[in-house]
C-alpha cells in the first residue's frame, strides 16, 4: 500500500522548485518537479496545495491532505456514494 504522509504534504508546501507536485514514481511518494514525472503520476501539486489551504499549512490540514491522497490511492473510496468523500480539492485521481 502506498502511503502519503504530512511530511510529504508539508516538504511539497515548503518546496521552492519550479513546479513542485506529489507524485508516485516507481511505487515511491515524492516531491518532484511536475514536468519531470509522467502526468499520470502526479498526484497533487504545489499550487493545488496553496489553492486549497493558502500559504502557510496547519498540522491539521497537512495529515487531512495526506489522509485523503492515502485513501485515494488505496482505492478506499471506492463505491462511496458520495463524490466528495476523501476528496482533496485539486487532488488527481491516480487510479483513474
Amino acid at each position: 500500500m502506498h502511503q502519503v504522509t504530512a511530511d510529504d504534504i508539508r516538504v511539497l508546501a515548503k518546496s521552492g522548485a519550479e513546479t513542485p507536485a506529489l507524485a508516485l514514481v516507481d511505487g515511491h511518494v515524492v516531491v518532484a518537479a511536475a514536468d519531470e514525472v509522467a502526468e499520470d503520476e502526479v498526484l497533487y501539486t504545489q499550487v493545488e496545495l496553496v489553492d486549497e489551504y493558502g500559504p502557510d499549512i496547519t498540522d491539521v490540514e497537512a495529515e487531512l491532505a495526506a489522509g485523503a491522497l492515502t485513501a485515494r490511492l488505496a482505492g478506499v473510496d471506492e463505491g462511496v456514494d458520495d463524490p466528495n468523500w476523501g476528496a482533496v480539492p485539486g487532488a488527481r485521481d491516480p487510479l483513474v
